[in-house]
């Protein structure tokens, strides 16, 4: 896979290099610079995910859980490789800094150590 090229050339093997392309590639994305645009809190930005994630993913299916200074995003339906792991914490993370928000993206949950969905928790 060309992710996993990229962090065998450039990286060193934890998926920092990949999380960090992508915390700088995704707002960057037209449909997703738009949504970050848009004067809405990031708990109804967060809301919205699940509809953009359709459109420009539609890999498995996201959910998402919004509580105060948090998200919980929240996806089924897929097996990921260690790269797209690194992608998706980087892309949450890029969210953040995009918005100029400090803030933790956490993985608590992984279909690759057993569990039935992957969870990363946003906190700001």
């Amino acid at each position: 896979e060309f992710h996993e090229l990229l962090e065998a050339k450039f990286g060193d093997g934890s998926y920092q290099f990949v999380r960090s392309m992508y915390a700088h590639l995704l707002p960057t994305v037209p449909r997703v610079r738009e949504e970050l645009q848009k004067n809405i809190s990031l708990e109804a930005l967060a809301e919205r995910a699940p509809v953009l994630y359709s459109k420009e993913w539609n890999y498995g299916r996201l959910e998402v859980r919004t509580g105060r200074r948090t998200a919980t995003f929240l996806h089924f339906d897929w097996m990921p490789t260690p790269a797209l792991c690194a992608i998706f914490q980087g892309a949450y993370e890029g969210v953040l800094k995009a918005r100029g928000v400090k803030g933790t993206v956490t993985k608590t949950r992984c279909v690759r150590s057993g569990d039935d969905h992957c969870e990363y928790l946003v906190q700001w």
